[in-house]
């Protein structure tokens, strides 16, 4: 059998001939209806498309992977905020968390209190430091969740830091 790409619920695509794009929406179906089917020889994905009332049906060789589902892809990132004027803090205050965007763009969004959880960010925050994290960056989501409940945190603590977050 061919090697090819199993492609995960949510995972956004374009079909090569067709034009359209949609969504991996449950992932493989055996009620194919067509003559292309994945190298298996039975199925097809089923493809959610906007405004389109029934799934469309298409083999992998068919689609172009615009972006993975958040399960699949190495493209989430950890980042360290620098907390000041912490009420109880230590003066060496930070945040860890996790994120599918870039740290810039998350870091953005807790500002404005988009998303913003307990709000230590958006309260707190001054700035990024990238020195703290980038050489993790970019990890699995199973990956940047151990970072950011455990292996950062406990670094940054016995480095002298009182870290907020890490949920």
């Amino acid at each position: 059998m061919p090697n090819w790409i199993r492609l995960d619920r949510g995972t956004r695509v374009r079909h090569r001939d067709e034009g359209f794009e949609g969504i991996i929406a449950e992932g493989l179906t055996e009620l194919c209806n067509g003559p292309k089917r994945n190298p298996d020889g039975k199925t097809q994905y089923r493809i959610k498309v906007a405004g389109v009332e029934r799934l469309n049906l298409a083999a992998e060789c068919d689609l172009v992977v615009l972006r993975g589902s958040p399960q699949s892809r190495r493209t989430f990132s950890v980042y360290v905020a620098l907390l000041e004027d912490v009420p109880n803090g230590s003066g060496n205050d930070v945040y860890v968390g996790m994120t599918g965007l870039t740290p810039e763009q998350r870091f953005e969004n807790h500002k404005r209190g988009y998303k913003a959880g307990k709000k230590w960010v958006t309260k707190y925050g001054v700035r990024l430091l990238p020195e703290l994290y980038e050489h993790l960056n970019p990890l699995s989501r199973e990956d940047a969740d151990l970072m950011e409940k455990e292996t950062l945190p406990n670094e940054l603590r016995r480095r002298g830091y009182k870290v907020y977050g890490a949920h």
